[in-house]
């Protein structure tokens, strides 16, 4: 099993060179982990919620395309995605968007999602696909009751802070970029008031793979780790 998890990836477009972005380290141990499991002939779906992620995973799939070569199906919806959205499906990559929207556009697939990936099937989820693979999803929020937790220009639109069920591909919530908006902010304060059991952070430009039962960080920021303690929780990081 390969679950893939990012903060968020700068994409290279056309013409540029992606040597060096995690956008082509990340490709590049992706699809060679899908190959591992399918064989060459492989198909992975990249799932997007809304005009701007379409627009978003298709950069991605060219991206990947010079990276390696690797069969890829773009599936794109405004409200729900069905099971023939995923049929035949080597791997899943769920790249970014306002978190509740995707995390309910996949709910009628959530489950045949988590029984391909314990089938071994890789997950790459980036952004938002990042924090709704969670058991808890903290899909956004800057406030619990009433008071701030972190900055209300980066809570996706919504006042209290918000858990939702997640695809539960991993036990700890997550945030995004935490180093960039402040969202660790929103982790902590869920984790102390036992919103959530405790979490990760994934900074911009990097990713966390979890393959093999071992945990390996890359790319050029931090992961932050947020665990509850008996008088309230410690935070700690690890880079690359």
């Amino acid at each position: 099993m390969g679950i893939y998890l990012t903060g968020g990836l700068t994409v290279p477009t056309a013409g540029t060179a992606a040597t060096g972005t995690l956008c082509a380290a990340l490709w590049g141990r992706f699809i060679a982990d899908v190959r591992t499991q399918s064989g060459e002939d492989t198909r992975i779906v990249v799932l997007a919620v809304g005009v701007a992620a379409a627009e978003q995973a298709r950069a991605l799939v060219e991206a990947a395309h010079r990276e390696g070569d690797a069969r890829f199906s773009v599936v794109t919806t405004e409200d729900t995605f069905d099971l023939p959205a995923i049929a035949g499906a080597s791997a899943i990559v769920v790249v970014d968007g306002e978190p509740e929207a995707v995390r309910a556009a996949l709910a009628p697939i959530d489950g045949e999602i988590r029984r391909r990936v314990a089938a071994d099937a890789p997950y790459l989820g980036i952004g938002a696909g990042a924090i709704i693979a969670a058991e808890k999803a903290l899909v956004g929020g800057w406030r619990i009751g009433g008071v701030p937790v972190s900055p209300e220009e980066y809570s996706f639109g919504i006042d209290e802070v918000r858990v939702s069920q997640g695809l539960g591909l991993l036990d700890l919530s997550v945030v995004t970029a935490p180093a960039a908006t402040g969202s660790l902010g929103r982790l902590v304060a869920a984790t102390e008031g036992a919103l959530v059991p405790g979490g990760i952070g994934i900074d911009r430009e990097t990713a966390l793979i979890i393959a093999d039962g071992r945990l390996e960080v890359v790319g050029a920021g931090s992961l932050w780790q947020v665990i509850g303690a008996e008088h309230g929780v410690t935070v700690s990081t690890r880079g690359a």
